[in-house]
C-alpha cells in the first residue's frame, strides 16, 4: 500500500462505535474499513481477548451435529466442524464418515481448499484417505511434527516411509527455506506425489493445529 493510498484510507469519514452487546464481528457492511480499523486499534489486548472468547463461547447457527456425535475425533471444543461443507471420508472400520475437515472456497473457485485439524492417532489413515480421495497436491502444516503437539503423520527423514493402513508415505527430500518453513516432497502409495510445507515459526497455539 503506497503512502497516498494509506492517507486516503485513514481519511475516510465515519466512526464505528459498538453498541451494548455488540462485538467487532457485528460491524455492518455500511461501516467504513477505516472506522472499523480505528476501533480495533483503540482496543486493549484484554478487550480484544474478551471479544474473542465471548464470541467463540456462543453457539453457532450452523449445524455441527455430526462432529458433536464424535467428540473424541475433535481436538478442541471451540473449533467446530460445520455439517454443510464437511469433507466426508469413510473411516476404515466403515462405521462413519466424519473427519474434522471442511471445504473452503478460493478466489472464484468453489471448494478450492480444505481446512483440517492435524490427524489424531485414530484418524491418521482417514487423513491420508482424504488426501488421496480429494487429489490433494499441497499440504501446509502450521505445527511441528514432534510427537508432543502432534503425532507424526508423515516421515520426516529422506528415504524413510510410514504406513497407515492401505497408505504408504515416502519421504523424497526436504529443503529449509529462509529458516521459516520446510518444503518436503512426499509420495503416497506409489501413485500420488505431493508437496508438504511446514511453517516452523508459527505459533502453535494460534494455529489451532490446522492444516489447509
Amino acid at each position: 500500500m503506497t503512502a497516498p493510498q494509506l492517507y486516503l484510507l485513514l481519511r475516510c469519514s465515519g466512526r464505528f462505535v459498538l453498541k451494548p452487546g455488540q462485538f467487532l464481528h457485528d460491524a455492518e457492511s455500511a461501516e467504513s474499513l477505516a472506522s472499523f480499523t480505528r476501533r480495533t486499534c483503540s482496543m486493549s489486548v484484554f478487550s480484544l481477548f474478551f471479544d474473542y472468547t465471548t464470541v467463540i463461547a456462543k453457539d453457532t447457527k450452523e449445524n455441527c451435529s455430526v462432529g458433536e456425535s464424535h467428540p473424541m475425533l475433535n481436538r478442541f471444543k471451540d473449533v467446530r466442524c460445520f455439517d454443510k461443507n464437511r469433507v466426508k471420508v469413510k473411516h476404515p472400520d466403515g462405521t462413519h464418515d466424519f473427519l474434522h475437515a471442511n471445504y473452503v472456497d478460493g478466489f472464484r473457485e468453489r471448494n478450492k481448499f480444505i481446512l483440517t485439524q492435524a490427524p489424531l492417532e485414530q484418524t491418521n489413515e482417514q487423513f491420508w484417505a482424504m488426501i488421496f480421495q480429494e487429489n490433494v497436491v499441497i499440504i501446509v502444516a502450521l505445527i511441528a511434527l514432534d510427537d508432543k503437539q502432534c503425532r507424526r503423520y508423515m516421515p520426516i527423514k529422506n528415504g524413510t516411509t510410514v504406513n497407515f493402513g492401505a497408505y504408504t508415505i515416502e519421504h523424497h527430500g526436504t529443503q529449509q527455506i529462509r529458516d521459516t518453513y520446510d518444503a518436503t516432497i512426499l509420495k503416497v502409495t506409489n501413485s500420488c506425489a505431493l508437496f508438504g510445507w511446514r511453517w516452523s515459526k508459527w505459533n502453535a497455539s494460534s494455529a489451532r493445529y490446522l492444516l489447509p
